[in-house]
């Protein structure tokens, strides 16, 4: 099994200037669209992460060539771009929302969010604050995990069992805190595909970047090794950054550079 993360949805017809999320993360619509289109016309199976979680505790092998398409940080785009186009092809989807965010300027308000519930898709924790989760306390870490999922659990009236941890920052104590809250499963940042009795706090999932072109994209969807190597590397090597500086340091030198990369063109 495969699942994709995104982030942002950009409309190129969008003339406002203003940068909404990380640009490294962010995918413009038509690709986006592109890329929908390719899993419609190659027959993936694409499901949810309910139905990957029935499938799971059902024991049952899950279908071939399946795909869960995941969204991050509960972006507005998330509900006027993507909806819209994961309805076209009668798609799932799963959603992870920050509580802090929500109603915000470029964020999905509460009744967007409904919205999203009542045409069938999931919703999951993004944390209350968007705090890196293995910085935290154990009552901060709580907060961040039973709190948000028992408010959004009230404000949409629907079941959160999964969580993605901000930043994809985890560890040993926020898993058993996640298990303790009432998680079902955790998508973590890890790079990989999943098998079908995959742990499901330990499920992996493939970022799609704005850097990722059709011909990439393929390789992800179709398991190819050669892509699999490629990330698994970059992901050793961010790793080992952030343990060497820490989450805070890692943040401030990433974004200089990428100020700097920005400044060059």
């Amino acid at each position: 099994m495969l699942i994709l993360m995104y982030h942002h949805i950009v409309d190129p017809d969008e003339q406002s200037g203003e940068t909404v999320g990380d640009p490294v993360y962010n995918v413009a619509y038509p690709e986006f669209l592109d890329q929908l289109t390719y899993l419609h016309e190659n027959s993936f199976h694409v499901m949810s992460l309910r139905q990957v979680e029935q499938h799971h505790s059902e024991g049952r092998k899950l279908p071939e060539k399946s795909v869960v398409l995941t969204f991050d940080d509960g972006y507005h785009s998330h509900f006027e771009l993507a909806l819209p186009a994961l309805k076209r092809y009668h798609f799932s989807a799963d959603f992870f929302l920050t509580v802090a965010h929500m109603g915000r300027r470029h964020y999905l308000t509460w009744e967007e969010a409904k919205q999203l519930c009542q045409s069938g898709m999931g919703i999951g924790s993004h944390g209350w604050h968007h705090t890196y989760l293995d910085d935290l306390e154990f009552r901060d870490a709580e907060m961040e995990l039973q709190g948000s999922k028992d408010r959004l659990e009230q404000g949409l009236d629907t079941e959160i069992s999964f969580l993605a941890p901000p930043g994809g920052r985890i560890n040993p104590a926020v898993t058993r805190l996640a298990r303790q809250a009432g998680y079902r499963g955790i998508c973590t940042s890890r790079v990989g595909w999943n098998a079908s009795v995959s742990d499901l706090f330990g499920l992996r999932r493939f970022p799609m970047k704005s850097s990722v072109t059709r011909d990439r994209f393929m390789a992800i969807v179709e398991q190819k090794p050669a892509i699999m190597w490629q990330y698994q590397a970059v992901a050793f090597l961010t790793g080992v950054a952030k343990k060497l500086l820490g989450n805070r340091r890692y943040d401030r030198v990433r974004n200089k550079l990428l100020a700097g990369r920005n400044a060059g063109h």
